[in-house]
């Protein structure tokens, strides 16, 4: 339970939740490597500067994208580890709501990263779709 002023919960920003958008977050990783490469295969082209050298060849679009995955993942997780340890010794109510809010807003930087992959997975399968 996490806790913005003594007696108030913030439930939505549960370590569960996390888990959830870290399980979408990498199918939809995953998703994007299977329809980027079938997209390729119908004459489609990358458009992110960085990726060209990497699409190519599916294994090392994997190993690209997993390796963006878990620096991802130990970034934020130890982000939110190191907010959660110093939001429990924090005296004032200002320094709690601050661990809080930061809390709330990596959250929310990873919700972006799951809308934003949701967003590119359909741009792929608009491209798929409309070369059948």
């Amino acid at each position: 339970m996490h806790y913005l002023i003594k007696g108030m919960t913030l439930s939505f920003i549960g370590t569960y939740h996390r888990q959830i958008l870290w399980a979408v977050l990498g199918f939809l990783f995953i998703l994007d490597i299977i329809t980027t490469s079938v997209g390729l295969g119908l004459g489609g082209k990358e458009h992110t500067e960085f990726m060209i050298p990497f699409v190519g060849n599916p294994i090392v679009h994997f190993i690209v994208k997993g390796t963006a995955f878990v620096i991802c993942w130990i970034v934020i997780e130890a982000s939110l580890s190191w907010i959660d340890k110093n939001r429990n010794l924090a005296v004032s109510k200002r320094d709690k709501i601050c661990y809080s809010i930061s809390y709330a807003m990596i959250i929310a930087g990873l919700l972006y990263f799951v809308i934003l992959f949701l967003m590119i997975n359909l741009n792929n399968l608009f491209f798929i779709f409309s070369t059948l």
